[in-house]
């Protein structure tokens, strides 16, 4: 899994942490979707994630990547699904 989030970025970065998005916070997000009820769909799994980081402070967009390795309708094959959601 993959995620993109899309801060409003101000004139200069000065490297202060009210500046950023935090990454602890957002990875609680996202563990929370992923260990919660079961989904059946790249898709659903993707959206559930990028609308639950949506809603972090300082988030504008957020952009989920999910990639399955060897899906099994295609051996070998790769499938995976982005989807993005805006606050």
């Amino acid at each position: 899994m993959d995620l993109t989030l899309v801060i409003p970025a101000p004139a200069r970065f000065r490297d202060r942490l009210e500046e950023t998005v935090d990454y602890r916070t957002a990875f609680a997000a996202a563990r929370r979707v992923l260990e919660g009820p079961p989904r059946r769909t790249l898709e659903f799994l993707a959206d559930a994630v990028a609308l639950a980081l949506a809603r972090l402070p300082r988030v504008v967009t957020a952009t989920v990547r999910v990639t399955k390795l060897a899906p099994p309708l295609t051996p070998g094959a790769v499938s995976s699904v982005e989807i993005s959601r805006s606050a």
